[in-house]
């Protein structure tokens, strides 16, 4: 929480008066995915990324006739080494349901090294996801979605607010193809 939420806070706190002295600027927060949608056992992550979200719009409205552009990021699968960094707090011999539902979906393996190498090697490149936010924030969007997952999840979750999780295999299934291909490279 003091990261993903208390960090984005007190950073707006502390640049908002800077950006507000300029003739334009802007104002990027990043939220997740996990800011849209959920799945088990990762409650706190969750709550940070949802708090950012709203944290993100309510401060984009309070802001709305001025210098100062507000735009909420929401990622979805970047090629980083978030997964291999990730603290998944279960046991060696256990798999946490995000495990295994990403071994089932993607048909990759359950451990934690095995889900960051395909995290790592099959998402976007960062400097193309910093492309979309550049662009995103050029359009004056208040909500940019990075990746065609984030952009599926996003309307996932419009259409099935409650069982948005039923219809993730559609979703998944282009990164299944991913799995015996070699690293796109940039």
């Amino acid at each position: 929480m003091n990261i993903n939420l208390h960090g984005v806070i007190n950073s707006t706190r502390a640049f908002l008066p800077h950006l507000q002295k300029r003739p334009e600027a802007a104002l990027i927060n990043v939220s997740s995915i996990f800011g849209m949608i959920t799945v088990p056992n990762q409650s706190v992550y969750h709550v940070a990324k949802f708090a950012v979200r709203g944290f993100t719009e309510c401060l984009a409205k309070e802001l709305k006739n001025t210098n100062v552009q507000v735009h909420c990021v929401h990622p979805g699968h970047i090629g980083t080494n978030i997964v291999t960094n990730a603290r998944m707090n279960v046991r060696e011999d256990t798999v946490s349901p995000m495990q295994e539902m990403m071994g089932k979906l993607i048909g990759i393996g359950t451990t934690q090294e095995e889900m960051a190498d395909f995290f790592r090697n099959n998402g976007m490149h960062p400097s193309r996801a910093s492309n979309i936010i550049l662009n995103g924030v050029l359009k004056n969007k208040k909500r940019i979605f990075v990746g065609a997952d984030a952009k599926m999840m996003d309307l996932s979750q419009r259409l099935f607010p409650m069982h948005y999780d039923k219809i993730f295999p559609l979703f998944t299934m282009p990164l299944t193809l991913l799995r015996n291909k070699k690293p796109l490279s940039y």
